[in-house]
């Protein structure tokens, strides 16, 4: 099937193709119809049942085709002995899904109405951990639906709100690429951490690099979002294709309809040349919508159509025109917030949501800051020819603070610190923080930290802050901590200060 294809995936079970009301005795259509009757886009189907349901799937077919001759539908006999053995059913599932042609070219649904419950409980199982990037279609009982409770219910298994289920299986089985171009790519993008978190949504960009489904990656400003999103790309199938980023935040909301897909000579005024717009610049590669959230609903509408369909309409044509885009998108809002207040379209992130990958902000990542730091430092060294260092207790100091602007505002402070420092070595007086100097957070044990070094820090920091108030009179000094003139003469001695 060419084009862009929305396809249901179902067992058949004992209630299909129709089954007959309890209460009224009336013969109804049954889960699959149901879903196909209240869900127009569906326009693909995926039958599968064992041999004993052959007749009831040639039936199901048959109605739906007679209700919408447009319909494709597919009917695959699988081989399971046993409708109630778990391990038996995932692994034809997997097999089955392998074989589902123009992968990228599809969204996916499972109906989890027909069946048996081993068979719902697997394809729940595969659609949350992404094997399958589905989302699952629920059927509310007749006297549960009302006006903003319709009767097939969307729902999205990866969403935050649900328990995340990581699939069995390694980065190589997955990409089929080697440690070192692994590694190369994520040398490449500047990626840097070992925050269990951070590596766990890399996995996850990792996984979601085998396929063309879009990818919805959340986070505050500043998290990495653009380097994950460039990561997805490099070990994607289309690597050494376009990569094309924009900040949607950034276009003037006058421009944004020929910034994304062109236009053409004389379309408004002022347009004397044709100009080419991202998703153009992308065919064949990658876009990442950065910021999608800022976008306005008129355009997140002309989105949601090139992920349904493949097309874009270039400002002054007479018609629309395919592109082969890969889509990333990114945003730091709350987006069930912002579907709340009109601002971003419910089907849009439906779309996008396929794969939602969540990256924590950098106070989570204290294990992270001091090679972050040192690799801001030594890229400031390299291209100002200078020999700068940060001291223990800087990066120390660094570790402790709450970081709102995360990554990219640690960049800023090690870079400026540097510039304004006169020694070799940057000391935590020497920190120069956004306007202020921002509070020391409380020490919180994080991964890597070592409490014997950090008592000696603070040891150090307070005796040098005492020398520096006593005007390094040493007597005034040891006063000032409570300790003996003989402690503080000793601990100068040992050179940790000047004397």
């Amino acid at each position: 099937m060419k084009g862009f294809s929305n396809m249901l995936i179902s067992f058949v079970g004992n209630q299909d193709p129709t089954t007959r009301d309890r209460k009224t005795d009336e013969i109804t259509n049954g889960p699959i119809l149901t879903v196909i009757e209240n869900r127009k886009d569906i326009n693909e189907v995926l039958l599968l049942h064992t041999p004993d349901k052959t007749g009831d799937a040639e039936a199901t077919e048959n109605m739906m085709k007679a209700a919408n001759q447009n319909i494709v539908v597919k009917r695959v006999t699988v081989g399971i002995s046993d409708p109630t053995n778990h391990e038996e059913i995932l692994k034809v599932l997997k097999e089955v899904f392998r074989k589902i042609s123009e992968f990228e070219r599809k969204s996916f649904f499972i109906s989890v109405s027909s069946g048996t419950p081993a068979m719902h409980a697997c394809l729940l199982l595969l659609a949350a951990s992404g094997e399958i990037p589905a989302n699952v279609f629920h059927i509310r009982e007749r006297r549960h639906v009302g006006a903003n409770m319709p009767l097939i219910r969307e729902v999205n298994p990866r969403a935050k709100e649900f328990p995340r289920i990581v699939p069995y299986t390694t980065l190589e089985e997955v990409l089929n690429i080697s440690e070192a171009e692994k590694r190369a790519a994520i040398e490449g993008v500047g990626i840097i951490g070992d925050n269990p978190r951070f590596r766990d949504a890399l996995d996850q960009a990792a996984l979601a690099a085998r396929s063309d489904l879009p990818v919805l990656i959340l986070g505050e400003n500043g998290t990495g979002k653009d380097r994950v999103a460039n990561f997805i790309h490099e070990v994607s199938k289309r690597r050494g294709k376009a990569f094309v980023a924009v900040n949607c935040g950034a276009v003037p909301s006058t421009l944004f309809e020929s910034e994304f897909f062109g236009h053409l000579p004389g379309s408004f005024t002022g347009a004397i040349n044709r100009r080419k717009g991202r998703f153009d610049e992308a065919d064949g590669g990658t876009i990442f919508l950065d910021e999608i959230g800022e976008t306005p609903p008129d355009i997140q509408v002309k989105f949601l159509r090139v992920l349904q369909n493949g097309e874009i309409h270039t400002l002054g044509a007479s018609s629309p025109h395919k592109v082969n885009v890969r889509i990333l998108a990114a945003t730091n809002k709350n987006v069930e917030q912002a579907i709340s207040e009109k601002q971003f379209r419910e089907d849009l992130y439906y779309r996008l949501s396929t794969v939602v990958i969540s990256l924590p902000p950098l106070r989570e990542r204290k294990g992270d800051i001091p090679k972050l730091a040192l690799l801001f430092l030594d890229d400031f060294n390299k291209r100002n020819n200078r020999v700068k260092e940060l001291s223990p207790l800087a990066l120390r100091t660094l570790q402790n603070q709450r970081w709102p602007g995360n990554i990219r505002e640690l960049q800023n402070v090690v870079q400026r610190s540097a510039l304004a420092t006169r020694d070799r070595v940057i000391l935590p007086e020497h920190l120069r923080f956004d306007g202020f100097r921002t509070p020391v957070a409380a020490v919180e044990p994080h991964e890597g930290f070592k409490i014997l070094a950090y008592l000696d820090d603070e040891k150090e920091r307070l005796y040098r802050k005492a020398l520096e108030m006593a005007g390094n009179n040493q007597s005034k000094a040891a006063r000032l901590l409570g300790i003996s003139p003989q402690a503080m003469s000793e601990f100068v001695k040992k050179g940790h200060v000047s004397e």
